[in-house]
């Protein structure tokens, strides 16, 4: 049953409530979700141009696909039979121009969304097309049931933005198999498909057939995983998957594609380009559908000739990274990150340009410590070891004290699991009575050994003085700096010296350092137990944007205290309005593109999946910091939460913040505002599992004073 809708002369958007056809150019909405109970064979049949589709995020849901029957010849195209319910479909759009279908979940039918007969600059944008299809022999003849379909002359359309996923089909070992997430075949040319997720399917990913030569579709920025099945008959399998000889002129680029059944990447058209993508995973099928990385085949039908592979990355796969049917091909490339190739060089070299897995490398630790003080002699005893893979040279202990190194250890060569023993005295130490250093051992001190973690050389602990007898102690309780004349970049420093100790303290001189220079100095009478005194100097005029400004009691030593190393404060004064975007990238965990999240705001940035960290190292040091902010977008339909935080050596974070981004495809600015002293490091933290699928993209990473 189809009913016909028209849109009439009205400018506002009609509404839908029930399966229709649409005959008239006109915007459309739905209103609710339809739950179509196989009394149509098509549930919104469009024939009509200029006709947009708002699903507004209802569901079109067909409850079982029923028998699935094939699409039938009609004259000299190829077209549904609605009268006898071939190709029952959620959406159809039928030899209409300028059609957008968006916003909307569709499910349960043989094929999800359709779109075919001779027809121009379509779009299908932000669906979610999932679980059509039929995986039993509830199917008439053979059948071609996919996800989202373009078939027969559509061209110039675009297929964008969507989440495909478990749709199925019954597999027959046969190059018209159904089960694909994205379809598109039968002289269809000049199409593109563009930032998808498609995963779970169990034909191939994206799928392509039946070019007629000269094709010129793209395929790029699509996330393509776990799609296919394993048996004897899933000879066509995979990720992105160009079968046809005849899917000429394709280009396929910056796709993320892993942990597939079958090839990542298959090509068997001529003139197609490879190019910025990522095939991890590949799994063999059978034995004559092995998990290449990226099989460029039909060389023997007069396919497969001339591909360019350029920039990609093909490692961890079953089968080989790089396979090329036959050495005549013409197939040329570089630049290209592999570990196996059969019939491939790229330009100037043997295999790939780089491999997937670099040498084992060493990895220095220290694994125990302990310390020792009799009088003034400080005594530390450690233990280094090499926990990595491959053998380490010489190297140099360091043993630091409150963030100063007090003395160095030669360490000779370590061979994989070897360990080395070192004991260091340091003589004339000074310990203050009543209070406790810190204490910190690090491996390779200069940095001379390559090391597969670069972070882990060091081991601290806590050592305790010995207790003090009673004294005063004058310590910089308070400081602050005021500007007198910002223009001119002169200013104040207030100051606040008190007496923390248990006896009174006699009259001592406070020293001001700028930049490491005594800029004045100022006389402090005696003070009893708990006394304080607050003193204004100035002005003085800062050199630069910034100093470096050094408080310290008693800097001339005339009184006697309890504690001597707590006399001073130190922090930086700078010109508001410092700032600093990433410079590099410190490491990071399932993300990928990383590189675009440097830098200023280009709506590029990086994409993050699952449980995903990445840390920024700025380009400067941000002093003082007090604003932090990211550029985040949701790549897809869920919602994404992230967390940041800041460090100024990369090892200790502070949280600063969370948010949620529901901005989907749209970049949004975060901030985070605060006082969170110097910030060398940004890290980003995004939660998240397979299902539902959650991606996040992450630009401009940001800090400012």
């Amino acid at each position: 049953m189809v009913l016909m809708v028209a849109a009439g002369g009205a400018s506002a958007a009609t509404e839908i409530t029930g399966c229709q056809e649409i005959t008239e150019p006109g915007d459309y909405y739905l209103s609710s979700d339809i739950i179509d109970t196989t009394t149509a064979d098509v549930c919104i049949y469009i024939t009509a141009d200029d006709v947009t589709l708002d699903g507004q995020g209802h569901c079109i849901d067909g409850s079982t696909p029923g028998t699935c029957k094939p699409i039938e010849e009609d004259g000299d195209a190829v077209y549904p039979s609605l009268v006898n319910g071939y190709a029952r479909a959620g959406i159809i759009v039928k030899k209409a121009d300028n059609v957008i279908v968006k916003n909307v979940e569709v499910k349960n039918f043989c094929n999800g969304i359709l779109l075919y007969g001779a027809s121009d600059s379509n779009t299908v944008e932000n669906c979610i097309v999932h679980d059509n299809g039929n995986p039993t022999a509830n199917v008439v003849d053979d059948g071609d049931f996919n996800g989202i379909s373009v078939f027969n002359r559509v061209c110039n359309s675009i297929i964008r933005d969507n989440t495909v996923y478990d749709n199925t089909g019954e597999i027959y070992g046969d190059c018209d198999d159904s089960g694909a997430g994205i379809s598109v075949k039968k002289f269809s040319n000049y199409n593109h498909v563009t930032n998808n997720t498609v995963f779970g399917n169990t034909f191939a990913g994206i799928y392509g057939k039946k070019g007629g030569g000269d094709c010129f579709n793209t395929i790029d920025y699509n996330r393509v995983y776990e799609n296919g099945q394993t048996g004897d008959k899933s000879c066509f399998t995979g990720g992105i998957r160009l079968q046809c000889k005849s899917t000429d002129d394709y280009t396929i680029e910056y796709n993320t594609v892993w942990d597939n059944i079958g090839p990542g990447i298959f090509v068997g058209g001529n003139d197609c380009e490879v190019k910025g993508n990522t095939v991890t995973g590949s799994k063999n099928a059978y034995s004559g559908n092995p998990g290449y990385g990226l099989y460029v085949d039909r060389y023997s039908d007069s396919g497969g000739r001339r591909a360019k592979v350029y920039d990609n990355t093909f490692c961890d796969n079953e089968g080989f990274d790089i396979n090329i049917q036959n050495a005549d091909a013409g197939t040329t490339g570089d630049d290209n990150t592999c570990d196996t190739t059969s019939n491939y060089d790229d330009a100037g070299t043997t295999g790939c340009t780089n491999p997937c897995t670099a040498p084992e490398e060493p990895d220095l630790t220290i694994t125990e410590k302990s310390e020792t003080l009799d009088g003034s002699t400080f005594t530390v005893t450690y233990t280094v070891k090499n926990n990595g893979g491959g053998n380490a040279g010489a190297s140099t202990t360091s043993i630091s004290v409150d963030g100063t190194q007090v003395a160095t250890d030669s360490v000779g060569a370590l061979a994989a699991g070897a360990t080395h023993d070192g004991t260091v005295v340091i003589d004339s130490f000074d310990c203050p009575c009543g209070t406790d250093v810190t204490v910190k051992v690090c491996a390779d001190n200069d940095g001379v050994v390559d090391e597969s973690d670069e972070t882990n050389n060091c081991l601290e602990n806590t050592f305790n003085c010995p207790p003090c007898s009673e004294k005063p102690d004058l310590v910089i309780t308070e400081k602050s700096e005021d500007w007198v004349d910002q223009v001119n970049k002169t200013y104040n420093i207030t100051y606040t010296v008190a007496n923390n100790g248990d006896a009174a303290a006699g009259a001592s001189t406070t020293s001001i350092k700028i930049d490491g220079v005594e800029a004045a100095t100022d006389t402090v009478p005696a003070l009893s137990i708990s006394e304080s005194r607050t003193a204004t100097l100035g002005p003085f005029t800062m050199s630069g944007d910034d100093d470096t400004i050094n408080v310290c009691a008693d800097s001339e030593n005339e009184v006697d205290e309890g504690d001597e190393t707590n006399n001073c404060l130190e922090n930086t004064f700078a010109v508001e309005g410092k700032q600093s975007y990433g410079g590099s990238v410190y490491y990071k965990k399932n993300a990928i593109c990383v590189w675009n999240t440097l830098g200023e705001p280009d709506e590029l940035g990086a994409v993050l999946y699952r449980n995903a960290k990445i840390a920024i190292e700025l380009e400067e040091t941000v002093s003082a910091c007090k604003n932090v902010s990211v550029w985040v977008t949701q790549l897809g339909f869920y919602p994404v939460y992230f967390e940041v935080a800041v460090s100024v050596d990369g090892s200790n974070w502070d949280i600063i913040g969370s948010e949620t981004c529901n901005t989907m495809w749209v970049w949004t600015q975060y901030d985070f505002d605060g006082e969170f002293g110097d910030v060398r490091y940004i890290k980003i933290t995004k939660p998240g599992s397979r299902r539902p699928p959650k991606f996040m993209g992450l630009d401009a990473v940001y800090a400012k004073n």
